[in-house]
């Protein structure tokens, strides 16, 4: 048991306690670094931030039911409440973080890379769950704090853990290798390009050789055939298993069959099936098959695991044409279910853009410029859109609450109807965008296949 006392020795710091209580036989409760998400019980972690000092939330964290908090000056707490000052309470949260990583004693798995890094640690999370247990829980790398919140959340019992890594940001006190000391690696390639985010080519090479370095030699790496990762083959000490269509990769797949949204091929004497519908997703189900392998699994329990891999919800329709995939969404008429829909999109790989479409509410959600405002709003900090089409009488406000929440503009179309945005939509797809459709009723798969063969193809982006 992890207790008040090794927070206090690893963190070093004041330590100001009620006398009546030994600090050893303390356990710790669940971290927040916002007072409103605290659990009774739980520790209040405030963290300054840029324009507000997390300290100033405390008495709110107690009166939720803090046993504790970190901070970094002094601050006025209940008697039966513990308070621990440090220098740095970001560094301290990661410091935190790092010592209860080495106490695991589970599997630690990192997915680097430019292409398929979410549905890389989806397919492998699928294939080993079936008779492990673990997580892979999605690390939002644009919010502060993410990945050393995600580490502290692991379960010390579970057998895995899958992160995804991410090049270090110049606030971080650790990088994410550092913080999350990976025993197993998976990149399956890097690439520039819309794959590639903001970052070149060298910087995701550069995070690529510091995960293999970092691999002790009792781990692995599992490597896509990418010309860009075979020199960084010498830096890791731990075995490789090479992935991929070359015929020098050790796991390549045979008889490959494509569908639509489907994929079948053969690994060796085991066929497989998954619910795929890019071609580049082949070498990230190939990483985790190997990875399952390796962690012992045999391959019909790797193949009824992948076989049950969701790559989009059962309700969504989805159509491939001119090199770009539609999905349609019929169910978010309300604020909540778009926000499940939107994370649902967000954890999907695109090669090229991708582009929402946005629908009206439902007649029973508030119709006012405020919630369509903060309905742009959810969808550019949720969704992530490189392109936002939507309509009817409060698209203007939709687009508003977008370009606040960082979309810019000339990036955002407000049109009157349905009609008017179908031709938008159809003339602005170029090969490799993903296009996400949130429309009970103007916009239907139908409405919008039959629009795609009337309206001509865009020539460029």
């Amino acid at each position: 048991m992890i207790t008040l006392r090794d927070l206090h020795r690893v963190l070093g710091g004041t330590l100001r306690a009620p006398r009546n209580i030994d600090p050893d036989e303390i356990p710790l409760g669940p971290i927040a670094v916002d007072s409103r998400h605290v659990e009774p019980g739980g520790i209040y972690w405030a963290v300054p931030g840029r324009y507000h000092d997390g300290a100033e939330y405390a008495d709110e964290a107690f009166r939720r039911g803090a046993a504790g908090a970190v901070v970094h000056r002094l601050i006025e707490k209940p008697a039966k409440c513990w308070a621990l000052e440090v220098t740095d309470p970001t560094s301290a949260l990661y410091t935190w973080a790092a010592f209860c990583r080495r106490h695991f004693r589970g599997t630690v798995i990192g997915v680097a890379g430019s292409v398929g890094r979410r549905t890389t640690r989806r397919l492998l999370h699928a294939a080993l769950s079936q008779q492990l247990h673990g997580k892979a829980e999605p690390i939002d790398e644009t919010r502060p704090l993410s990945l050393p919140l995600s580490v502290l959340r692991t379960d010390p019992s579970l057998n895995y853990a899958i992160y995804e890594i991410y090049p270090r940001r110049l606030s971080e006190p650790l990088s994410p290798v550092a913080l999350c000391q990976p025993t197993v690696a998976i990149v399956a390639q890097v690439a520039e390009g819309p794959g590639a985010g903001l970052r070149g080519r060298k910087e995701l090479a550069d995070l690529a050789e510091e995960l293999l370095a970092a691999l002790p030699s009792s781990g692995l790496a599992v490597l896509g055939d990418d010309p860009w990762l075979r020199p960084l083959a010498s830096r890791c000490q731990a075995p490789i298993l090479w992935v991929g269509p070359a015929r020098d990769c050790q796991l390549a797949a045979s008889d490959v069959q494509w569908g639509p949204g489907t994929v079948s091929f053969r690994v060796e004497n085991c066929r497989y099936h998954v619910a795929l519908w890019q071609r580049e997703q082949l070498v990230p189900a190939l990483a985790a098959i190997g990875v399952a392998r390796a962690l012992g699994l045999s391959p019909q329990a790797i193949a009824e695991g992948l076989a049950c891999f969701d790559a989009v919800p059962s309700h969504w329709s989805l159509m491939q044409v001119r090199g770009s995939t539609v999905l349609h969404d019929p169910r978010p008429t309300d604020a909540a279910s778009r926000q499940a829909a939107l994370e649902r999109f967000r954890e999907l790989e695109a090669s090229g853009r991708r582009i929402l479409v946005w629908g009206e509410l439902a007649a029973t959600e508030p119709h006012s410029p405020p919630a369509y405002r903060q309905l742009g709003q959810l969808a550019v900090t949720v969704g992530r859109p490189d392109l936002l089409v939507t309509w009817g009488p409060f698209s203007a406000d939709v687009i508003a609450g977008a370009c606040a929440a960082g979309l810019p503009a000339a990036h955002a179309v407000a049109c009157r109807s349905a009609e008017e945005a179908l031709p938008r939509v159809c003339q602005a797809l170029v090969p490799g965008d993903l296009v996400l459709v949130c429309s009970a009723k103007d916009l239907s798969m139908e409405k919008l296949a039959d629009a795609l063969h009337r309206f001509p193809r865009r020539r460029a982006a």
